[in-house]
């Protein structure tokens, strides 16, 4: 009998993130590590510590703000392509995408660290910044 393959059609479990304001009918057990949340202390009241949750403005440190076109990456890619019949699914474009993101992200990161103080101090990073470093930045990836 062959396997049932219905069950690989389904999406797979994502647990809902309980809402701020709601409670949960479990009891944390006594012996639960301690996280690196603060807690609330007699002369502060939850109402009046900022909820994370409710700020709009609030993006993680490692959110990116801008990504690479998808339609470009694509099409850096199949310009590398021995075959023109050779394509690519989403899921590798998405890593590929990802990949291309870090690895700018880390060129960026690296020329303003080996910039420190120097230059003109406005900002903004040379050519030649990142020149000097794509040697050991492509060995490294």
């Amino acid at each position: 009998m062959p396997p049932d393959r219905s069950a690989s059609k389904t999406k797979p479990f994502k647990p809902q993130r309980p809402s701020a304001g709601s409670t949960s009918s479990r009891a944390k057990p006594a012996s639960a590590p301690s996280s690196s949340r603060t807690t609330t202390t007699s002369t502060e009241t939850p109402s009046s510590r900022p909820n994370p949750d409710e700020d709009e403005d609030a993006t993680a440190p490692d959110a990116p703000t801008e990504t690479i076109p998808p339609a470009l990456l694509t099409t850096l890619l199949t310009e590398f392509f021995a075959d023109e019949r050779t394509r690519i699914s989403r899921g590798a474009d998405k890593a590929v995408g990802k990949y291309m993101e870090t690895f700018v992200r880390e060129a960026i990161a690296r020329a303003a660290y080996e910039r420190g103080g120097e230059g003109r101090g406005d900002g903004f990073l040379e050519v030649e910044d990142l020149e000097k470093l794509a040697p050991q930045l492509v060995l490294d990836f």
